[in-house]
Formats: structure tokens, C-alpha cells, sequence
């Protein structure tokens, strides 16, 4: 008897120590089952997260594609280091319409910033000095035409004065004008 209970007892142990293995392994795999689903449901917000942004972006795009010659136009109408060129051409093709003579003296451009995304100082100025030539009339029809352009600025400072204090050439109306222009929308 004592050999059949040893045996009883052998195999409750056995099986007592199965089970035992059996819950740790259970309980194992559960906590293994709960830290994946917590990691997936975190993945799937980030995915929908992901999603909504890539949804954004592509409506932003074709906003922006939809915007694109508004765009190009706007730019055009902004002074940078590589336009500023052409707007020195632009203020020469107004004298030439003006039939004044005009010549650059003194140009400023604002510093550029020193690395990318980097605001450059704010308290500089674009600004152009030049001499204009001609008679009072065209003198002002060039003001006019400045006032026109696409560029946004103002005259700081005008000196008008006769061009010769010969009075045969004094009535012809030969003028000077040195002008100082600063432009407001300089692209930095």
C-alpha cells in the first residue's frame, strides 16, 4: 500500500508540478500577449497618426500645385540677391521711358542669414541711392512710374537741383535729382 501511495502521491506531485509549469507557461504567454497588442495598438495610432499627416500632405499639395502660378507671380514681385539685377534694370528702363539719365551710385542689400532657416537681421534695409538727369517734367514722370512699380518702397530722400547754373541751360530745365529708395519687400 505504502508503494501505491507513493505512487499516488508521486503522480499528484507529478501532475501538481505539470500544472505549475503549465500556468507559468500560460501566464508567460499571456504577458507576452498583452505587451504585443499594447505595442500593435500603439503602431496602429501611429499608422493612423501617419495616415491623416500623408492625407494632409497630399491635400496641401494640390493646394499648393493649384497655387503654383499665383505663386511664381508673388515671387517675381520680391526682391532677392539674384533679382536685384534685374530691378536695377527695371529702374533704367523707367528713365529710359521717363527720357531721363539715370545712374546707379550706392547699393545695400540686407545681410544673408549664415546657415539655412536662420533669420537674418531684421533691422536691415534693402535700399538703392541713384542720380537721375532731365528736365523737371520727366523728372517727376519717373517719381510716377516708381510709384508704380511691382517692388514696394519709398523715397527716403530726394535732392532736386539744377543741373548748370548757366542760365541759357537753366531755362532748357535741366535737372538732377539724387534719390535714395528703399525697398520694403526684399526677400531674405
Amino acid at each position: 500500500m505504502l508503494s501505491r501511495n507513493k505512487k499516488i502521491i508521486i503522480w499528484i506531485l507529478a501532475a501538481g508540478t505539470a500544472l505549475g509549469v503549465i500556468l507559468a507557461a500560460v501566464w508567460f504567454l499571456y504577458s507576452k500577449i498583452q505587451s504585443t497588442s499594447a505595442v500593435l495598438a500603439e503602431a496602429e495610432n501611429k499608422i493612423k497618426i501617419l495616415e491623416e499627416k500623408g492625407r494632409e500632405l497630399s491635400k496641401n499639395t494640390s493646394v499648393l500645385e493649384e497655387y503654383k502660378d499665383k505663386i511664381t507671380l508673388l515671387e517675381g514681385y520680391t526682391l532677392s540677391d539674384s533679382t536685384f539685377v534685374d530691378f536695377v534694370k527695371l529702374l533704367e528702363n523707367l528713365a529710359v521711358k521717363s527720357g531721363i539719365k539715370f545712374t546707379a551710385e550706392n547699393a545695400k542689400l540686407p545681410a544673408s542669414p549664415t546657415k539655412r532657416g536662420e533669420p537674418a537681421s531684421t533691422n536691415e534695409e534693402a535700399s538703392i541711392s541713384f542720380k537721375i538727369e532731365g528736365a523737371g517734367a520727366e523728372i517727376f514722370d519717373f517719381l510716377a512710374l516708381l510709384d508704380q512699380m511691382p517692388f514696394s518702397g519709398i523715397v527716403d530722400t530726394l535732392a532736386i537741383s539744377a543741373k548748370t547754373i548757366e542760365p541759357a541751360k537753366l531755362k532748357s530745365g535741366a535737372f538732377q535729382a539724387k534719390i535714395n529708395y528703399t525697398v520694403f519687400n526684399f526677400e531674405i
